[in-house]
């Protein structure tokens, strides 16, 4: 049996206020045409994680697709900033959690490991974690 399928298909089997992780950086190796198929199929209310923010979470956003983004910040390269994200952070209608790209990637790093987290030391010194809340784990194992 093959787990291989088509993009509509994958999309489709996402729910409406899902949780997804997206990769690229700036403009390079980003998840555009995953971005144009959730846009068409009108996904809402998505939460999206990225270690860079990227110009397919821009577009995401200015789609109205976004809730929430968890991000190490990020710009589209030398087409400038993220102005249809940054605007709706700004409006108030997606919830921004920033860290650094560092702690991004160790944040994915921990759960391919089946961690809970990582210790770093590179947010010491930033104002990033007092803005963070606790999340208790999952015990449920799925």
């Amino acid at each position: 049996m093959t787990k291989v399928t088509t993009l509509s298909e994958a999309v489709a089997s996402i729910p409406q206020g899902a949780h997804v992780a997206l990769s690229g950086f700036a403009t390079a190796r980003c998840a555009m045409a995953f971005a144009h198929e959730v846009i068409r199929q009108d996904l809402k209310e998505l939460t999206v994680s990225q270690c860079v923010g990227a110009m397919d979470a821009d577009i995401l956003a200015g789609a109205g697709v976004l809730s929430r983004i968890i991000y190490g910040g990020g710009s589209r390269g030398r087409t400038g900033q993220h102005f249809c994200l940054n605007r709706a952070i700004e409006q108030g209608t997606i919830i921004a959690e920033e860290y650094s790209s560092l702690s991004m990637a160790f944040r994915y790093l921990a759960g391919s490991l089946g961690l809970p987290f990582i210790p770093i030391r590179s947010l010491q010194g930033s104002d990033i974690l007092k803005h963070v809340q606790e999340v208790a784990p999952d015990t449920t194992g799925t």
